[in-house]
């Protein structure tokens, strides 16, 4: 993430909240990375891996302008079923 960008973070022990973007933000727990637009949790950023769910791969332009905004230029996102999406995240 770009060091300069003006995020509002809150900090409780070994997690990390932070509002990327109106109605975007992303959560970093244990070395994992989950990003929500809205309420939705659409992709996960774990041991140096992006995974977006299928379920949210085509979207609302919003959605869509969110998770742009999250890859922050990474073009190595690969897109999951929402059963593997689940097990990566640990849902």
């Amino acid at each position: 993430m770009n060091e300069n960008s003006k995020f509002v973070q809150i900090v409780v022990k070994n997690m990390r909240l932070v509002k990327k973007y109106h109605n975007a933000h992303y959560l970093t727990l244990k070395g994992t990375t989950y990003y929500f637009s809205y309420e939705s949790l659409v992709m996960v950023e774990k041991d140096g891996n992006i995974y977006i769910s299928e379920e949210y791969h085509k979207y609302s332009k919003t959605t869509s302008k969110h998770i742009n905004l999250f890859l922050d230029g990474r073009t190595d996102a690969k897109i999951v079923s929402i059963s593997e999406f689940k097990e990566i995240a640990q849902l």
